[in-house]
């Protein structure tokens, strides 16, 4: 039983996944890779997949948390598919912000054209840029919409923090 408080609901959820696909939209980019990053963003990245263009391509990347400055990826990404286009990597959460930007600068180096960074939560301390984010959240716990707690809870339809 889920006793902790509502950060998201489904609702407001849903309104930042318009807001996200709007805004991808708007950038009108020719080429559009969108790369989301596992397995947390599942969620969210589907949810806006479902609002941009049929022409556009996905590809998965997975990244396990780091071990001290060292990024572990056990999915990269396809380099001829992210070659010479415009990517827009996806994350639910930016603690640090290092997955993010360190698969950004992967993909920057694979030779993409120009790399973007969406994210649904934002942890308030996170420095890094990200060009669009759903909300900013301090230093809670949260789980549910493909975060979870000891790989429980991942598919609750709102966002819940402790």
């Amino acid at each position: 039983m889920i006793t902790s408080n509502i950060l998201l609901s489904r609702e407001a959820i849903q309104s930042c996944v318009s807001n996200c696909a709007s805004w991808i939209n708007s950038l009108k980019l020719a080429n559009l890779v969108v790369c989301p990053v596992m397995q947390s963003s599942a969620y969210f990245s589907v949810d806006v997949l479902r609002s941009l263009p049929e022409t556009v391509k996905v590809d998965f990347a997975g990244v396990l948390r780091y071990d001290g400055d060292n990024m572990h990826m056990y999915k990269a990404p396809d380099f001829e598919l992210v070659k010479n286009a415009n990517v827009v990597v996806i994350d639910v959460l930016a603690s640090t912000g290092k997955s993010i930007d360190n698969l950004s600068k992967i993909i920057n180096q694979i030779g993409a054209n120009k790399v973007y960074k969406a994210v649904l939560l934002k942890r308030q301390f996170c420095t890094i840029h990200i060009d669009w984010v759903g909300k900013v959240i301090s230093d809670e716990d949260v789980y549910g919409y493909g975060l979870d707690i000891d790989s429980q809870h991942r598919n609750i339809n709102a966002i819940y923090y402790e």
